[in-house]
């Protein structure tokens, strides 16, 4: 007399994000969830994908019946409106299953930065000019726009704009 057992093939849950509005430098994590009836350890694959491309593929093997799986991805692989997608697959040894698809998430502009204006004069006289300036950065490498807006006793005078500003860009303004 022989006796049968049919095995059955694993499943994974739809992998899920950890940020689903990522910016330029933020780092990605997804999970799934590994289960298997015949309580059969497992492999468990993620593919990482930029625009309907594979860039990263991470495996996990050995994996238990129950198992919370995570990926980590650095935001290295990817830049400004690209469109990421993760697949997860995952076999027992006998039978395998997948893939299961995540959202596709697109990766957001990160805000620009100014640092605090500096003064070539913080006592000036009247009559005096004023030069005052600032480092213009954008993580994306995105040019921007840099607006100087002058003001005496809180009363607004004029601005200074500044377009087309390049990353790491020291711009200097004058009120003269």
């Amino acid at each position: 007399v022989y006796t049968f057992q049919i095995n059955t093939v694993p499943a994974v849950t739809v992998p899920t994000f950890n940020n689903t509005a990522p910016r330029t430098n933020d780092d990605l994590r997804t999970n799934t969830t590994y289960t298997d009836t015949d309580s059969d350890t497992g492999t468990v694959t993620f593919r990482w994908l930029i625009n309907a491309t594979v860039r990263y593929t991470e495996n996990y093997t050995d994996v238990a019946h129950g198992t919370v799986v995570f990926s980590n991805f650095s935001s290295g692989f990817f830049g400004l409106a690209d469109r990421i997608n993760v697949t997860v697959n995952a076999t027992d040894g006998t039978g395998g299953i997948g893939p299961a698809n995540s959202t596709n998430i697109t990766v957001l502009d990160t805000a620009s930065n100014i640092t605090t204006p500096l003064f070539n004069n913080t006592a000036p006289k009247t009559f005096e000019d004023i030069l005052a300036n600032t480092t213009y950065t954008d993580p994306d490498g995105t040019a921007g726009i840099v607006e100087f807006r002058w003001y005496v006793n809180n009363t607004y005078i004029r601005n200074a704009t500044f377009s087309n500003v390049a990353n790491g860009t020291v711009l200097t303004a004058s009120f003269n």
